[in-house]
Order: structure tokens, then sequence, then C-alpha cells
């Protein structure tokens, strides 16, 4: 009972993200484009502007495009819009930009698995848009972690997917000074406390692995588990 009320309770969060993304998408980025428009109308009826006006009018188009700059990052943070492409491609995405913005290299493997008697419908299809949502921000918030703490050349996200069931195994080969995560407040950062509450909420569990090859440390692994919860 107390699982499902927080499931409900995180449906309704990022259900209610959504429509704040679509809001602030619809009304604020619609006035700053006309905004945009105009200054280019009032510059082209002032030919001869003097120098202090010309600066003025460089200073609006400045303010205009840093505006919808920030715009676009919270209506991304609300809800990325590649997910509406499917999981797969968002989380390709944000792989390979995270390996851009922070030079470590970056493998996803995203596989599905399919019984003989669903051979028509992809595990991936049938999840519940807003786990798919949950699913994005806690790779998201994992691969931000090994970027600030591991110290790390290298990650991989592997992403399993059967018709009940979901594997996540985030690995870098960093620090391995983790300590397992718990579900106590207060005992990690607002990042992973953030992590384990979507965890929670569609009644998985998560825990760490160091990994060893030759005897030594050499990494770590984040590794979920959770059921496949249908659209």
């Amino acid at each position: 009972m107390k699982r499902e009320t927080a499931q409900t309770a995180a449906k309704a969060r990022e259900a209610e993200r959504l429509r704040i993304a679509q809001d602030l998408h619809d009304a604020f980025g619609g006035n700053l484009t006309a905004a945009a428009l105009l200054l280019v109308k009032i510059s082209h009826e002032i030919p001869a502007a003097t120098p202090e006006q010309a600066h003025t009018l460089l200073q609006l188009r400045e303010l205009i495009s840093d505006s919808k700059h920030q715009l676009q990052q919270v209506i991304f943070d609300l809800r990325p819009p590649e997910l509406s492409q499917g999981l797969e491609s968002a989380l390709k995405n944000l792989c390979e930009k995270w390996q851009a913005y922070t030079g470590i290299v970056c493998h996803l493997e995203f596989s599905t698995e399919q019984s003989l008697s669903n051979q028509e419908t992809s595990p991936a299809l049938q999840m519940h848009p807003e786990q798919a949502l949950a699913l994005y921000r806690i790779v998201q918030e994992g691969l931000h972690n090994i970027a600030q703490h591991a110290k790390a050349a290298h990650a991989s996200v592997e992403l399993r997917l059967a018709d009940n069931s979901i594997a996540l195994k985030i690995t870098d080969n960093g620090a391995t000074a983790v300590k397992p995560c718990s579900s106590k407040p207060g005992t990690k950062g607002q990042g992973l406390h953030g992590m384990q509450e979507r965890i929670n909420a569609w009644g998985g569990e998560l825990h760490w692995e160091v990994l060893q090859q030759d005897g030594r440390d050499s990494g770590k692994a984040l590794c979920l588990s959770m059921p496949l919860q249908p659209a």
C-alpha cells in the first residue's frame, strides 16, 4: 500500500512537470519569439541609430537570447524532449552529450528481452512514460555523480528490459570509496536521495558493487532492478 501511494505520487509529480513544461513552451516561448521579431522590426525602422541606441538594441537582443536559452533549460529539466522519441534514443543522446561535456568515454548498451508469447510489442514501448522518465533521471544523476566524484576515464550504462522487469547498471573505472545507498534521509547528497526516492516509488532496489580485475579494485557499479510498469 505504501509503495502504491508513493508510485501514485511520483506519477502525479511527473505529470505535473510535463504540464508545466508544455505551458512554459507554449506561453513564454511564443512571447520571446515574438519579442525577438519585434526587435528586428524596430532595428530596421531605426537605420541611423545613435551608438547609444545601437548598444541598447544589442543588449535587448542578448537579453532575449539568454532568456530563451534559460527557458529551454528549465523545460528540459522538467521533461527532456528527447523522451518523446523513446527511452533508448533519449539515453543515447544523454550519454553522447555527457561524454562531450566531461571528456569521459561513455558506452550505452540498451537491450530488450521478449517472451515467445509477446513478440509483437517491445517492453520499452509498454513502459509507463513516468517510469521511463524516472529511469532517465536516475541515469542522469548516476553520470553526474561519476563526473563529480569518481575521477574516471570510462563509464558505461547498461539497461535491460524484459516483459516484467528492468535491470540497470551504471559503471565507471574511477574511485571505489563508496558506501551502499541508505534509504534514511540525510545519509547522502540530495541527488542520491532523489534517485532513491524514484527507485522506491517504482518498487525497485539499489545496491553498489566494487569491480575487480586481477585481484585489484577497478571501479564500481550502481545496480538497480525494478518491475516494469506498463502504460
